[in-house]
């Protein structure tokens, strides 16, 4: 599949002084402002929301497009740019040189994706990080999101001057970080405190390299702005920084993963301790429960014990949004929601969304049967069906359950969802309705079975 790096390399490969664009004669009876046109409604339905997936078949049309010919790439450029990739060096002084010959093209770019360079490990060096800052500064009015994805930050292996030049970058709101190692948080705090209008932080998969002594971080400048935090799979010292930053913002959407496995000296956990922090501003909580990693809860008191640790939501009483996702693998996941919902005393909850997920290459048929054996067979849907209808969830506006396939290649994941909306969705919709009787009377459920682009 044709994908926009490997698009830049041929067309740059193939970008000489002696070819004239002008003599490239697309077609001879379509002006060039006709296939823009056709280009242009071509990419309707490319969804540039944030740092998720895009429609990947209009992604590899557009692509196709782009190699025909000089002409053709520059219109397919608009779409296909809004998101840029950056590997090395290299790259970011060819998309400066791009950026200089046609400086309409600057407006275009929403997401910059600061990539590490290949190593053993599997995250590299960011050193372009800082070739950008300096080189890129001033230039891309429009871009919202920066990524840095597989890197390590080793002490000074990218030097604070040019890092200090991500401060001309006005438009960015959104700092998402992945797969990455810093060699201490006060690495990250500096990262976040050079964009002054970033309100979002999306962290997953962070660490910082191990260290006989942890001195106390300095916040963040601008941590009063944030107001977004996204935190999966980070180390504590990560955590405990956001901690701090939650007791002193009005931190209003917070996304967390529950690892019940993790090892934590504490009678209350991180992800609690930073639910607490942000508790009196808190407005959408989404939690991430994978039943590899939390055990299936019974109704009895070990369930609130283990709610109590991990995420109790009883001092949220600005609480509006609750979005849980379960990583399917054996179905304990869902034995969470109702003792999470127990603790919940906002009486401004609207809305309530339960997203079943999994990866058709980790789960075959028998793992879709086994979801509606366990909804068959055990009482988590009635147990939610009854909490419900209690008079503080009498507010709720809707009841949301979505089956959602993740994964590579995407021709696996259509063809899994198309088995289950074949083969498995009616019964799904039945057991729903069959098991929330009240909840279906109020006309609060939705349900629905799509693809999951990450």
């Amino acid at each position: 599949m044709a994908d926009t790096h490997s698009v830049d390399a041929v067309i740059h490969a193939t970008t000489t002084e002696e070819w004239n664009p002008s003599a490239q004669v697309t077609h001879p009876h379509m002006p060039l402002e006709v296939w823009e046109q056709i280009f242009d409604h071509l990419a309707i339905g490319m969804d540039f929301d944030g740092w998720g997936g895009w429609n990947f078949a209009i992604h590899t049309a557009l692509a196709c497009c782009a190699l025909v010919c000089k002409d053709w790439y520059y219109l397919t450029w608009y779409h296909l740019r809004h998101r840029v990739t950056l590997q090395d060096r290299m790259d970011v002084t060819w998309l400066s040189q791009t950026l200089r010959k046609r400086p309409r093209l600057r407006e275009v770019v929403r997401l910059v994706k600061i990539q590490g360079t290949s190593s053993n490990s599997g995250r590299g060096q960011v050193r372009h990080l800082g070739t950008f800052a300096v080189m890129l500064a001033g230039r891309l009015p429009n871009v919202e999101t920066i990524v840095v994805e597989d890197a390590t930050f080793t002490a000074g292996s990218v030097r604070m001057e040019d890092i200090s030049y991500l401060a001309t970058f006005h438009s960015v709101r959104r700092l998402a970080i992945s797969s990455t190692t810093f060699a201490s948080t006060s690495q990250l705090a500096r990262l976040v405190s050079v964009l002054p209008a970033c309100q979002s932080i999306h962290l997953s998969s962070v660490d910082c390299a191990p260290t006989k002594y942890r001195p106390l971080t300095l916040l963040p400048f601008n941590h009063a702005n944030i107001h977004y935090a996204h935190l999966h799979w980070v180390e504590t010292p990560v955590m405990d920084m956001f901690t701090r930053i939650s007791e002193v913002c009005r931190l209003r959407y917070l996304s967390l993963s529950i690892d019940v496995e993790a090892v934590e000296s504490s009678t209350v956990s991180k992800t609690q301790a930073l639910l607490n922090a942000s508790a009196e501003s808190l407005e959408v909580v989404q939690l991430f429960v994978d039943d590899g990693l939390c055990p299936t809860l019974p109704m009895n008191e070990a369930a609130r014990a283990a709610v109590e640790r991990y995420c109790t939501l009883s001092r949220h009483t600005h609480l509006r949004f609750l979005d849980f996702w379960l990583a399917w693998h054996d179905a304990s996941a869902l034995s969470w929601i109702v003792p999470v919902l127990s603790f919940v005393t906002s009486e401004l909850i609207q809305r309530l969304v339960i997203t079943i997920y999994y990866r058709p290459l980790l789960s075959a048929d028998n793992v879709e049967v086994a979801m509606l054996t366990r909804l068959e067979t055990h009482d988590d849907l009635v147990q939610l069906d009854e909490i419900l209808q209690h008079e503080r969830f009498s507010t709720i506006r809707a009841i949301c359950f979505a089956v959602k396939f993740s994964g590579f290649p995407l021709k696996e994941c259509k063809a899994s969802l198309a088995r289950f909306r074949e083969e498995h969705f009616a019964r799904f919709n039945e057991l729903i309705k069959q098991k929330m009787p009240r909840s279906c009377q109020r006309d609060l459920v939705e349900i629905s079975a799509e693809p999951h682009m990450c």
